[in-house]
């Protein structure tokens, strides 16, 4: 049978093989030899689609007529020569989605950045839904509707745990969706229909302009299912969704161990004890017992630990490395790591990884760290983008609010971050409350969570930042005081933007109620040339000029204080472009059609 599609869009196409013998998961495999139009050939792995079907997915490049043919050890003559056809493609997508028009994602030239295929720089904004995958979310609704918020407010990314999200025992009802759970039994039983809904929700992203950003499980299920059942996994997920434009997070928390309050994973989920009641019994006594207790146990591991790790973060690797050969289309990789670890510092900086990342973590003194790492990740070698991959979630704790949010986005895009995610606490599990799930921290409903004031201001914030040539952003700590540094978490950071274009973020804790606010001087701007000023403010996006033609003194400038205390930006942009030596930035469109300055 023929089917008709247009280039750039995922098409599937499927065989029977009654007569393959084995586990369909383990010990079948089944690939499609494919010819396009030009006469080359691409193999593709095909993924069990439940009973005696296969399936492949591929992403057609150009029209025309595309044949295909099926082969599967094991399977007859007359079975492997029926296992073909073709298809016809019959146009170029020409439509609205980026991830279709532009393409799939690719690290950039200078390795800072993400950007299309066809070269349109991509800005990562993402959410996080660890719980996403499962009926916690139902489908189709609300988790369509949760897609339309988060489109319409400027996010690109949804980070979702596909398998067994985190902090719940191995078979807990919490991992399954509408299909059930992902494994059935043991990690040799897939479960086709439970990634039949993850079909579903990836495609609704996609569909919305949201990359899947996929993450295959959590640091300790290295030790759940063991490097090769890992292996296999994930080899599974490249051939199901590498059609689509996603990216691939190896892990969350990556160093994770099992023993660290994480049950084996032949462990069933029962009552128990609540959270709630078990904080309650911490008292100040039992704490200080429980901390000398852990000291001691502590000073006793730490050699035999380092061992644990370095063999943890090479099983990883390995995994990855079996990832990147399977990659079809070349997606990004990255890994979610612990906090104060680098995300290539978790695989021992293996070549097949693309994107780097932190997690700064929910604690208040990461307003230092988070800064304090992206900064120092430019020296790294080899370079590659990197982002704060769970920054404070919105809520958790009772703490961390829109403020905080936009402390986070500004900071760490200004020190170099090629895009950011954003959490609320109560969406990432998807909790309510009538269960309170993960309740440990910090009651949550996912609904109410999804409509916290943060995740607005950070798509206003995009917004706002994609009128420059954001993905040319250098740092310049230095060229500003008072300035961001350790001990002055609450100082102002500042990056050149497209070569030219000074913009600083100056947080609420600058000004006091007694001494007013903290006025700024900007230094090292070019002599002879003119220069427009004015105040931007990240909550509203309110624009406020300070002077539309200024000359610098000896390189440097003095800004009047801000118009109140809360946290602004302040843009210095050249106004004379034939001063500059290599002549004003060339516009270009960015992914979301504005021209960028």
């Amino acid at each position: 049978m023929t089917a008709a599609l247009l280039a750039r869009l995922p098409h599937e196409f499927s065989v029977e093989y009654a007569d393959l013998q084995g586990n369909a998961y383990t010990e079948v495999e089944v690939s499609a030899t494919i010819t396009g139009p030009d006469g080359r050939t691409t193999v593709a792995p095909a993924f069990w689609a439940g009973g005696r079907r296969w399936a492949v997915r591929y992403t057609p490049a150009s029209p025309g007529r595309y044949t295909y043919r099926f082969s599967a050890r094991g399977a007859t003559a007359a079975a492997q020569d029926a296992a073909r056809g073709a298809f016809e493609v019959v146009g170029v997508y020409d439509g609205p989605n980026p991830l279709y028009r532009h393409g799939p994602l690719r690290v950039s030239g200078n390795r800072r950045y993400l950007q299309h295929s066809d070269g349109a720089p991509f800005f990562w904004l993402a959410d996080t839904w660890w719980y996403g995958a499962t009926r916690r979310c139902t489908w189709p609704e609300p988790f369509q509707s949760l897609a339309r918020l988060r489109a319409a407010q400027g996010f690109t990314v949804i980070q979702l745990v596909v398998g067994i999200p985190p902090e719940i025992p191995a078979w807990d009802p919490a991992a399954e969706n509408e299909g059930g759970p992902p494994f059935l039994g043991d990690w040799s039983a897939l479960n086709p229909a439970y990634f039949d809904y993850v079909d579903r929700r990836l495609q609704c992203l996609v569909e919305h302009g949201l990359a899947p950003c996929v993450v295959g499980g959590w640091g300790y299920h290295l030790e759940w299912l063991g490097e090769a059942a890992l292996t296999r996994y994930w080899r599974y997920l490249a051939a199901r969704y590498s059609a689509y434009p996603v990216i691939w997070c190896l892990c969350g928390e990556s160093d994770l161990f099992l023993e660290r309050d994480f049950p084996p994973s032949t462990a069933r989920p029962s009552g128990g004890v609540p959270w709630e009641r078990r904080l309650r019994r911490l008292t100040p006594r039992r704490l200080a017992a429980a901390g000398r207790r852990l000291r001691q146990l502590w000073a006793s591991l730490k050699p035999a630990r380092a061992e644990r790790l370095q063999a943890h973060r090479a099983g990883w690797e390995r995994v990855g490395a079996a990832l990147a050969q399977a990659n079809g289309n070349g997606h990004p990789v990255t890994v979610h790591p612990l906090p104060g670890v680098y995300s290539h510092e978790a695989v021992n900086n293996a070549p097949w990884l693309t994107l780097t990342g932190i997690q700064s973590g929910h604690s208040p003194h990461a307003a230092y760290a988070m800064v304090a790492a992206l900064l120092a990740a430019r020296t790294h070698t080899p370079r590659r983008p990197i982002i704060n991959l769970e920054p404070w979630y919105e809520g958790i704790l009772g703490r961390f609010w829109e403020a905080d949010q936009r402390y986070a986005f500004w900071m760490c895009l200004l020190a170099g971050a090629a895009g950011h995610s954003y959490g609320a606490h109560g969406l990432w599990q998807m909790s309510t409350h009538a269960d309170r799930f993960r309740a440990e921290w910090g009651r949550a409903d996912w609904r109410e969570a999804a409509q916290l004031p943060g995740a607005a201001h950070l798509g206003l914030a995009k917004r706002l930042l994609s009128a420059w040539r954001w993905w040319e952003i250098e740092p310049q700590p230095e060229a500003i005081t008072p300035r961001w540094g350790p001990g002055h978490e609450d100082g102002p950071l500042l990056a050149i933007v497209g070569g030219r274009d000074r913009l600083a973020y100056l947080p609420a804790a600058t000004a006091t109620p007694e001494a007013g606010p903290a006025v700024v001087t900007i230094h090292g701007l070019p002599q002879g040339t003119a220069f427009a000023a004015s105040w931007l403010n990240p909550r509203t996006g309110e624009e406020i000029v300070i002077a539309p033609r200024l000359h610098p003194v000896a390189g440097n400038w003095t800004a009047p204080p801000r118009p109140d205390a809360q946290d602004w930006l302040l843009v210095v942009v050249g106004t004379d472009a034939s001063d500059w030596p290599d002549g004003p930035s060339a516009p270009s469109e960015s992914p979301t059609g504005d021209t960028p300055r």
